[in-house]
């Protein structure tokens, strides 16, 4: 699909799990219409970003490591301390943030890697990237041509926001049967918005809930979906 850039209010684009790769990652905000000079990122203003986390931790194994999780949330910081985009909280950030805060976690699932490139490159401002981890919302309500939705790293309902705890972990685990994941949205009602989620590495699109993530940083393509064109952009693994 070819994206027409407009000009005015920019139209929103949500992209899926990115699990540090940086180089499909790159290649998405470049088709939305963002580009990198100096260092530095910039934008035509045609898109707002939202990011359903996870921007860390690839597992993807070609023997050669083409990656960087820091790039990915340095990125996301960037854009979002200039206006032009959002992160939601998701489980591998949040993972991510008690490592960092100096708590006992397991380096697996792609963490070995993301720490390793933390503490093995040029020197890292940890306590500033701990501080934007922690200011993530948990979800990003929004609205396009009079549809409301909200975007969310697994999970999202109406009924959420009783219990911060059970919110939390809902929203960047998802609901759980038993000790598989629950897929809801195969039976999810009519909420007040659509949710729009990653986390699964299975996507769906139904009239009550969406789901864009098809396995990137395991060598799955990377989602964008724009939901005022209802369509999604698939950006494939690449070295």
């Amino acid at each position: 699909m070819e994206i027409e850039l407009q000009r005015g209010k920019p139209l929103y684009a949500l992209i899926a799990d990115v699990h540090g790769s940086w180089i499909q990652f790159q290649a998405a905000l470049n088709r939305l219409g963002f580009w990198r000079e100096g260092g530095n990122w910039y934008s035509s203003g045609a898109f707002f970003v939202i990011s359903l986390g996870d921007l860390n931790d690839y597992r993807h194994d070609i023997g050669v490591d083409v990656s960087s999780s820091l790039n990915c949330m340095l990125t996301m910081k960037e854009l979002q301390e200039k206006g032009w985009g959002i992160t939601v909280q998701s489980n591998h950030q949040d993972k991510l943030l008690r490592f960092l805060k100096g708590h006992e976690v397991k380096l697996t699932w792609g963490l070995d890697r993301t720490v390793a490139e933390l503490t093995g490159h040029a020197p890292v401002d940890l306590g500033a990237l701990s501080l934007w981890l922690e200011s993530l919302p948990l979800f990003y309500e929004f609205e396009e041509d009079n549809i409301e939705y909200v975007a969310a790293h697994a999970y999202w309902s109406d009924r959420m926001g009783s219990n911060a705890k059970t919110d939390k972990s809902l929203a960047i685990y998802g609901p759980r049967n038993g000790a598989d994941r629950d897929k809801w949205w195969e039976n999810y009602p009519k909420q007040k918005r659509i949710p729009i989620v990653g986390h699964y590495h299975e996507s769906w699109l139904t009239a009550t809930s969406i789901g864009i993530d098809d396995g990137c940083g395991e060598g799955g393509p990377l989602n964008i979906y724009i939901p005022s064109k209802g369509e999604t952009i698939s950006i494939p693994f690449t070295m």
